[in-house]
């Protein structure tokens, strides 16, 4: 499948900018930097967690519950969508990967579309907003203005693939908060002060600030292992 060609026209406009190395070099550092990407989204979380009065102790631990679950149902959609809609990201595209600096054309991945940070970080957003919307909207702000611009610049996604993250995102905070008052048994699990269910939960904020790098990576090693055995 091909992008949309609206998305073609506005990788092709950023042209001119892949000629400046000091741009090119700033922004290649700040696409890695996870302190400036993902963890400004799970700061705020673990702020609230522990932060909280303790009357309002369980409510801000159902929003981070709430919040996990959204996350898990983002990514769902996402392998679900990936089925009936694949491109390759912009540096990788025939049609594009000249534009792009040489520090941007090796990208292994073989689909962009939907945004998987896009998803994660406005689950985060959408679900925070509930709880503050001033830091809601701030956080959905430093997506649109720094994140997603920095995952265009950079050859990883398109456009539309962002927009379609953001959609994701919110449909799965909705669906999430549904599950939450629906099912008792959710209901009951943000009530845990269980320390495993604890631990699970610190490491599940941390990965979605680290975008599940980690995570990937031992899947990964784990499947190369079996190969081998």
């Amino acid at each position: 499948m091909e992008p949309p060609p609206l998305d073609l026209k506005i990788i092709q406009s950023l042209a001119p900018l892949q000629t400046n190395p000091i741009l090119v070099d700033a922004i290649d550092k700040l696409s890695q930097n996870a302190l400036v990407n993902g963890f400004v989204f799970v700061v705020p979380l673990f702020l609230i967690w522990n932060s909280a009065e303790p009357g309002r102790r369980w409510l801000a631990q159902r929003l981070i519950v709430a919040i996990v679950l959204a996350t898990a149902c983002g990514i769902l959609a996402s392998l679900l969508l990936q089925q009936f809609f694949r491109w390759p990201p912009p540096s990788s595209h025939p049609a594009l990967t000249g534009i792009y600096s040489p520090v941007f054309r090796d990208n292994q991945n073989p689909n962009s579309f939907p945004s998987d940070s896009a998803i994660l970080f406005s689950t985060v957003a959408f679900g925070l907003a509930a709880w503050n919307r001033d830091i809601g909207l701030g956080l959905l702000a430093w997506l649109l203005i720094f994140v997603a611009p920095v995952k265009i610049f950079v050859g990883g996604h398109y456009p539309s693939d962002i927009l379609a993250g953001l959609v994701i995102g919110f449909l799965s905070v909705r669906l999430s908060n549904y599950l939450v008052k629906r099912f008792q048994a959710i209901e009951s699990l943000a009530a845990s002060r269980s320390l495993p269910f604890r631990v699970g939960l610190f490491l599940w904020l941390f990965e979605i600030g680290n975008e599940f790098r980690d995570l990937t990576e031992l899947l990964n090693g784990l499947h190369h292992i079996r190969r081998h055995f």
